[in-house]
């Protein structure tokens, strides 16, 4: 009896299990459990994995599409990273790339294509692995994508200035200013411009490589690659890096070209105290300076400018422009302000020469208005109607001593047979 009990507290056997689930005989039930009673057979469940009888809770295996895309990523960074190690500008193993440029490399610029190609997808790849932290290598290439990335911007910080400084001459500020005015009109004034869009062009747009840059209706490559590594280094999250660049460089062709005008940053101060003749001096050289400031200088940056970052957004272009032109503006339109307000404003003398300051402002408002129409220029805009309302004050100010000394100078005695007056030279 003790045997058989035993039996009955064993585990099934297998024999047991490929018997018919169907019983021959239905067991008796007892409210009280007997140790001579056979147990029922048991109902069948899933089997799960033997880690669920340690303790540990059941997972899901990962997906084939998350693991596809990890794969992906992975592929991405490791791509980028053949190219980006080719030009490390830190690399002590590459020399050749510390003086050669990416962008110049070849004529179709494939290989600076392929560079900015790869930033991309590295780009994509860091966000993905920041987002999702699945994979157990998530945090090595987090690491490994981001030292990637810092030394691709660093070769396109390197590329920038390099475009920027051996094309200085194109990118002066006339001749972009030249370019931008042949591209309107020839938009606007050759009636063959519609139906060459449809065609795709003509070869009448081709030039020799001898014709002078100021002859050209499209943009130099020069502003197009500036332009992909600005977007480029935009959208990775360097666009600071890339504005003040920017900046530094075209501010200090800013600051020359005004020095080479004749157009020099004085205080009120030091305008209020000049004789006439010095002021004299000084105003004849700012008239003919600002109508090439108001036409072509500032008018070129603001066109350089919206072609460079025309990818990012406004206010990045809004506050890139106003760095490079605004201080020197407001300090050209100062000048016009002080001179109003010098001790000088009410000699009859003097009116002319504030008359010639108030028209090559006057003249030029519509240029004013479009180059420095952004919300961060308004402090420009305002310099310059300041300086109009002053100029106007001042003019009125000359005719009315003009006509004061006048009637002065006829009730003492009139002009013997009719001569030159000395006061109107009439």
């Amino acid at each position: 009896m003790r045997i058989k009990a035993l039996k009955n507290l064993l585990p099934f056997s297998s024999s047991h299990h490929s018997r018919s689930s169907t019983p021959t005989s239905t067991p008796k039930h007892s409210s009280s459990t007997s140790h001579h009673s056979r147990p029922s057979t048991p109902s069948y469940t899933p089997k799960r994995s033997s880690s669920s009888y340690h303790g540990r809770p059941w997972t899901p295996t990962a997906s084939p599409i998350r693991t596809f895309s990890s794969a992906l990523m992975e592929d991405n960074i490791s791509s980028a990273e053949s190219i980006i190690n080719k030009w490390d500008v830190d690399s002590p193993s590459v020399s050749y790339t510390k003086v050669t440029s990416l962008f110049y490399q070849d004529d179709d610029r494939s290989e600076a294509l392929r560079f900015i190609s790869a930033v991309k997808d590295l780009q994509r790849s860091l966000l993905f692995f920041i987002s999702d932290r699945s994979s157990p290598d998530s945090h090595s290439l987090i690491v490994t994508a981001q030292k990637l990335m810092e030394s691709a911007m660093k070769r396109l910080q390197k590329e920038f200035y390099q475009i920027l400084s051996v094309n200085r001459d194109r990118l002066d500020p006339e001749s972009v200013s030249a370019r931008s005015s042949l591209t309107s009109l020839n938009s606007l004034d050759d009636p063959r411009s519609d139906f060459e869009d449809d065609i795709g062009g003509s070869d009448d747009e081709i030039k020799p490589d001898g014709d002078s840059i100021n002859e050209s209706p499209v943009p130099i490559q020069a502003e197009s690659d500036l332009r992909s590594i600005a977007e480029c280094m935009i959208s990775a999250g360097y666009g600071k890096e890339c504005m003040n660049l920017y900046r530094t460089f075209r501010r200090s062709i800013v600051d020359e070209s005004l020095y080479r005008m004749g157009i020099e940053r004085l205080t009120a101060s030091q305008i209020h105290k000049m004789d006439w003749e010095v002021l004299e001096i000084r105003i004849r050289s700012w008239i003919p300076a600002s109508r090439t400031a108001l036409q072509t200088l500032f008018h070129g940056e603001r066109v350089l400018c919206d072609c460079v970052f025309a990818d990012a957004p406004e206010s990045m272009r809004e506050s890139c422009f106003a760095e490079v032109s605004g201080e020197q503006a407001i300090g050209m339109f100062s000048f016009a302000e002080s001179v109003a307000t010098s001790k000088f404003k009410k000699s009859p003398e003097n009116m002319f020469q504030f008359l010639d300051i108030y028209e090559s402002i006057s003249d030029h408002w519509e240029d004013i208005q479009w180059t420095f129409s952004y919300e961060s220029s308004t402090a420009v805009r305002s310099h310059a109607t300041c300086a109009l309302l002053k100029l106007a004050e001042a003019i009125r100010s000359s005719l009315a001593e003009l006509e004061s000394a006048i009637q002065k100078d006829f009730s003492k005695s009139a002009v013997a047979g009719g001569g030159v007056h000395p006061l109107t030279g009439t």
